[in-house]
């Protein structure tokens, strides 16, 4: 339970502040040095070393994002006003800067850099808000969510269904705010439809793939499950990362990895702790998410879960579950082969 006085919220909060933006060129200067160890990494080939190199990048990347924590608070005070609420979305923010910097220097982004981060951050914070519960949504957004509520409300009492650029005229607020309240307020009406249910769908969702993680033993199939993460880098813009799919195999110990602490990936991955619960749980979500949307079958065997099947039942379902998509892969290939020879 947390335990902390608005006073004390408000003291970190000053104390963010208080730190100086970086200059560009110390900025590039920091880019360029990461650039450059993770170029070294790619050629290394004692592992040691690589090791070595990648923690150097991630202690610049974590640099960076320290510099750059003044620009999630004042993204999440958009959205809120009181310090333990701007906090608490600062800690999702955090999640999306750590993504953005990642990406960013991974990509070798064009775009610059404080509008590339700054999208992540606030993407983030806003998919906060989008899966809270209405009693739990901070007190600024509310008041705006209800401004808007009533809006589309006088257009509904004449009959007339608002269109977005309608509520906009009539608030005098961006299309972002008007996107976020339609969004949360669909996420609220699916949450009461979850009966007997007293946690949120994103924590569902972690709990059904953190324990999917924690008993699946078939080594094919967490490598067909990690192609989805490889598959999720690749994307535009990438959906994972490196330090992604590192945290994943380090926390469940995956493909014959040793299995760290909380304190171990911290430390290795230059994430604070405090919000290393938050980034585990936000690519086992996503993750989910892809699962479900590209492999239709793979994803009713995670259903499964919540029955309670022993880790031997669930390994030997997901796996002819495999083996029957692989088979209907198969048989499609041989049928668009067939056609091709007539």
């Amino acid at each position: 339970m947390d335990t902390k006085t608005n006073e004390e919220y408000q003291n970190e909060i000053e104390k963010i502040n208080s730190k100086k933006y970086l200059t560009v060129n110390e900025r590039e200067k920091i880019i360029e040095e990461i650039h450059n160890l993770q170029n070294e990494s790619k050629q290394e080939k004692d592992e040691k070393n690589k090791e070595k190199l990648e923690s150097q990048a991630a202690k610049k990347r974590r640099e960076l994002s320290e510099c750059y924590m003044k620009l999630v608070l004042r993204i999440a005070s958009k959205y809120a006003d009181t310090p333990k609420e701007i906090m608490d979305l600062a800690a999702d923010g955090t999640i999306g800067l750590i993504n953005g910097i990642d990406n960013y220097t991974n990509n070798n982004s064009e775009t610059p850099f404080s509008n590339y981060i700054h999208h992540y951050i606030e993407l983030a914070i806003q998919q906060r808000i989008k899966t809270t519960p209405e009693e739990e949504v901070p007190s600024k957004t509310k008041m705006i969510f209800e401004k808007i509520e009533q809006a589309e409300k006088t257009y509904l009492d004449k009959g007339k269904t608002p269109t977005i650029d309608d509520l906009v005229t009539e608030t005098n607020l961006s299309k972002d705010f008007i996107d976020l309240y339609k969004k949360q307020k669909k996420y609220n009406k699916e949450h009461k439809l979850l009966i007997n249910n007293d946690t949120y769908p994103d924590e569902v969702a972690y709990e059904e793939m953190d324990k999917f993680f924690k008993n699946v033993e078939d080594k094919e199939i967490i490598d067909n499950i990690l192609s989805f993460v490889d598959k999720g880098m690749k994307a535009n813009p990438p959906r994972f990362n490196y330090r992604t799919k590192g945290i994943l195999i380090d926390s469940y110990g995956l493909l014959d990895q040793p299995k760290l602490s909380s304190t171990e990936i911290s430390k290795k991955y230059n994430i604070n702790k405090r919000y290393l619960y938050e980034f585990k749980r936000d690519t086992l979500v996503k993750l989910k998410g892809i699962l479900k949307k590209e492999d239709e079958e793979r994803y009713e065997a995670y259903k499964y879960m919540s029955n309670h099947l022993t880790a031997r039942e669930f390994n030997r379902l997901i796996q002819s579950l495999i083996t029957y998509a692989r088979s209907n892969t198969e048989k499609k290939e041989q049928r668009e082969k067939n056609k091709g020879k007539k």
